[in-house]
């Protein structure tokens, strides 16, 4: 069971930029285009808004920060030239997105780092450190599951997901990974350190995966006891292990979070009073966020909206206000409701009627023979 955190401390809620941006534009993969007005490609930013919100509403931080990967090589590419080689690049349509974040974040007042020569995830470490220092929680937002490794009395990390269509977050910390892997967060380096990572190219020890590496740390406790071991460990394996020392610990360095990244920021800096109300609503008028708006209560502010510029949908769909009581597309049809009150969207693809309501909501209605 996930333990709580205490009520009254300062809350700190740290996102992994890069990381929920990718997820939220993958998530998306296949379906229709969403983008704004003008043409830009906007679902990925719309799905990002959507988490931060939810979380915002569900955590309700007292500090909020963002982390971002800096395109140039870290340290880690100093020790290892291979470093995260063979990764595919960024699709263009998510790339020329990462500005268009960055507004609504600076609209928002929540600051967003970067830091040369290190990666998102040493920025998190560090700022979850100085949280912790502070006496302060800290919850993770991320989809990496190297962000485990810094779950402690303090720190616990989110993972956003969706089953059966419903956005729901995967809470850890020291019980849940206790529960999952039998081990301590911090012993997790460890298992990357044998397994290896092929997402980070990283080698591991030839022959051993996930389960056998879990294996060994658990009988042994450590990297560095499993190699005092060998004698005591069958004589396959041990040879394996023994071939793959230097690379294994290379690995561990690599794999291990740098919580000690040089950050000019204050703690004040951070602190969460919500957005810029004018600026929000301009950048939201800009990417056609219409219902995003009417949740973060800037819609009275979308001066220049007009009502028959497109929707977004939740779905991806552009969505075009219909009249009230304008239901001549929809007549062949069998209708869950009728679309009469300022607001409601209706848009017809590839046979299939699409409804969206004020609060995002999108139902799909599919003509009687089918």
């Amino acid at each position: 069971m996930v333990r709580t955190l205490t009520e009254g401390r300062e809350r700190l809620l740290l996102l992994d930029g890069h990381s929920i941006l990718f997820r939220s534009y993958y998530a998306l993969a296949g379906r229709r285009a969403m983008s704004a007005p003008d043409g830009t490609p906007t679902h990925a930013v719309f799905a990002f808004c959507q988490i931060l919100l939810k979380h915002l509403e569900e955590e309700r931080p007292t500090h909020v920060a963002v982390a971002f990967d800096r395109p140039e090589p870290t340290f880690r590419h100093a020790e290892y030239s291979e470093y995260k080689a063979g990764r595919r690049p960024t699709p263009p349509d998510l790339l020329v997105q990462v500005p268009l974040l960055r507004d609504v974040l600076d609209a928002l007042r929540i600051p967003s780092l970067e830091i040369p020569g290190f990666e998102a995830d040493d920025v998190l470490g560090t700022l979850s450190r100085i949280a912790s220092e502070r006496g302060a929680d800290t919850r993770i937002l991320t989809g990496d599951r190297d962000a485990l490794q810094l779950v402690d009395a303090r720190v616990q990390v989110l993972f956003p997901a969706n089953r059966g269509g419903k956005p729901v977050t995967e809470h850890m910390d020291e019980a849940a990974i206790l529960d999952r892997y039998g081990l301590s967060p911090r012993q997790l380096i460890d298992v990357k350190a044998i397994m290896g990572d092929p997402s980070d190219n990283l080698p591991g020890v030839r022959g051993i995966g996930e389960k056998g590496a879990l294996e060994l740390i658990l009988t042994y406790g450590s990297l560095d006891r499993v190699y005092a071991s060998l004698d005591r460990i069958r004589p396959a394996l041990a040879a394996h292990l023994a071939e793959s020392r230097e690379q294994a610990a290379m690995t561990r360095r690599l794999a291990e979070i740098d919580r000690q990244v040089p950050i000019d920021i204050s703690w004040e800096a951070m602190a969460y009073e919500g957005p810029d109300p004018d600026r929000l609503a301009s950048v939201f008028r800009r990417l056609g966020f219409r219902n995003l708006a009417v949740r973060f209560g800037v819609d009275g502010r979308m001066a220049g909206f007009r009502p028959e510029d497109p929707v977004c949908g939740e779905n991806g769909l552009r969505i075009v206000p219909m009249a009230a009581g304008d239901d001549s597309d929809a007549a062949p049809w069998r209708k869950a409701t009728q679309p009469d009150s300022p607001g409601f969207g209706v848009t017809l693809a590839e046979d299939i009627l699409y409804v969206a309501t004020p609060d995002g909501t999108v139902a799909e209605i599919r003509p009687r023979d089918v």
